[in-house]
């Protein structure tokens, strides 16, 4: 591969990996197709709260995402799914694409990583530790030989189960009245037992709670 930059500078490498974020670069120009996107905006508001405390909201309005606020220096942050909610009064702006459900990783010799790769999780917006766990299944499989490896190893990854999409889905159609439904068994908080009580409740949820079970043994 020959990489020019834009001051004139040339760089050759056998293998090439694409951590270039959701807009990559790398994908445009050696994959097919694209990660689907939600875009999430977040605010510094000048309001006050708990400096230990973090608040999320689950309501039909953010059609499967959430709304949260955390502490901020100069007040809290507070964030949602863009067009979801009414923006605040605000000290400062940030938007950002969520990229999410991309398959291929790799093309020959050049993979893809992170946001590059749609590997956002739908449920959180959290990516930093999957990123992270597929750059290492990345660079493992380059150290071995070629990327080939990670192109196998990355689908059986707990990180890219299809549960984390079909549970999104689920979530973009419910209702308040179901979302209340759906967490009743939770309560009094999530936690091994109370996670496989819910896995044996039924069918209707069930989808989701695998996610939730996927989560909370791996992180978001």
């Amino acid at each position: 591969y020959l990489v020019r930059t834009r001051d004139g500078r040339e760089f050759s490498a056998k293998y090439l990996v694409g951590a270039d974020g959701w807009n990559s670069l790398v994908r445009r120009k050696l994959f097919q197709g694209s990660p689907r996107l939600l875009w999430a905006e977040q605010f510094v508001t000048s309001g006050t709260m708990d400096k230990d405390a973090m608040h999320f909201f689950y309501d039909q309005r953010y059609k499967g995402g959430y709304r949260w606020e955390f502490p901020h220096v100069l007040g809290k942050r507070v964030g949602f799914t863009r067009g979801t909610d009414e923006r605040p009064q605000f000290l400062e702006r940030h938007g950002r694409p969520i990229p999410y459900d991309y398959d291929q990783v790799v093309n020959g010799n050049a993979c893809l990583v992170g946001d590059a790769a749609g590997q956002a999780n739908p449920i959180t917006f959290g990516g930093i530790r999957i990123g992270m766990a597929a750059a290492k299944m990345a660079a493992e499989a380059i150290v071995k030989g070629g990327p080939e490896e990670y192109a196998r190893s990355w689908p059986r990854s707990p990180y890219a189960s299809p549960a984390y999409v079909k549970a999104f889905e689920s979530l973009q159609g419910m209702d308040n009245a179901e979302l209340f439904r759906s967490v009743r068994p939770f309560r009094k908080g999530y936690g091994k037992i109370s996670g496989a009580l819910a896995m044996l409740s039924g069918k209707k949820y069930r989808e989701l709670y695998r996610a939730y079970e996927l989560g909370a043994k791996w992180g978001w």
